[in-house]
């Protein structure tokens, strides 16, 4: 019934459209409305998302990234770790398609602030986190193997999972696309995100399958000549801290102090230039 209030369920019409914006993001996108609704009406809310943009691309994906869809969807998946069970594939599908090349600058920041946001800040997470497998069908398994939680934050598994899907897709674009979508996306995650941002991904002790997305998506920056100058100057750092919430900031401080402690042991040392 929701949908239809919203106009973006119309069996007369052979594909789906959102004929009204301001509906649209009043009746569908304040996923606080759904709080209280049953796991499955998550599900099914999300692949509504997902062919709206899917069935008619263009005209729905601008309106879907001029709203705060996006920035929604990524705040449940972070508070509200049990819809995962739910929502697992179709959650990841709906945010590759939000965020698929050309992206806008918005939606790159918000997706590199997302993922910053499930790096560690204690020690003890970070020990929890080397140790769990590589893969992410791996983690995958073992994830929903436990039992899912009612409440509370993330558990370190699922803040590895979680980072490593997302890297994944970022990682999976810049691989698969056209020459002319790869340096357009390579371009953005540097100027948007900076290679500060890949730095944190490849502190100490992170998990390995973290560190070797990053490495990959590093690899896919470098391949392109003016970027390479910039990496060796040292240039282009910072974007991803860009109206940053305190999560972010604080997950930033912490990667930049065990860094600091690895390199005071003589464990790591980041060549930056």
């Amino acid at each position: 019934m929701i949908f239809s209030m919203a106009g973006t369920l119309d069996t007369a019409r052979e594909v789906a459209l959102i004929p009204n914006a301001q509906a649209f993001e009043d009746l569908l996108c304040d996923l606080d409305v759904w709080a209280s609704a049953p796991d499955e009406q998550h599900r099914m809310l999300y692949e509504h998302f997902y062919e709206l943009i899917t069935d008619h691309q263009r005209e729905n994906l601008v309106i879907v990234r001029r709203s705060p869809l996006l920035s929604r969807v990524l705040f449940v998946l972070f508070d509200r770790p049990h819809l995962l069970w739910a929502t697992n594939e179709i959650v990841f599908n709906l945010l590759s398609a939000i965020v698929q090349p050309q992206s806008d600058n918005r939606s790159m920041l918000k997706l590199g602030q997302a993922i910053a946001a499930t790096l560690p800040t204690t020690a003890e997470d970070l020990a929890v986190e080397s140790k769990l497998p590589f893969h992410i069908s791996e983690l995958q398994i073992q994830l929903i193997a436990n039992q899912k939680p009612h409440e509370g934050k993330p558990s370190v598994l699922y803040n590895v999972y979680v980072r490593n899907r997302l890297l994944n897709m970022i990682a999976n674009f810049l691989s698969h696309s056209s020459p002319q979508l790869n340096q357009h996306m390579a371009d953005q995650i540097v100027r948007v995100l900076g290679f500060d941002w890949i730095y944190c991904l490849l502190s100490p002790e992170i998990h390995s399958g973290t560190v070797f997305l990053a490495l990959r998506i590093l690899l896919a920056l470098l391949a392109h000549p003016p970027l390479l100058v910039k990496f060796r100057e040292g240039t282009a750092n910072g974007g991803w801290l860009t109206d940053a919430d305190s999560v972010v900031r604080n997950r930033a401080a912490v990667s930049i102090l065990f860094t600091c402690a690895a390199c005071g042991q003589g464990q790591w040392m980041p060549d930056m230039v």
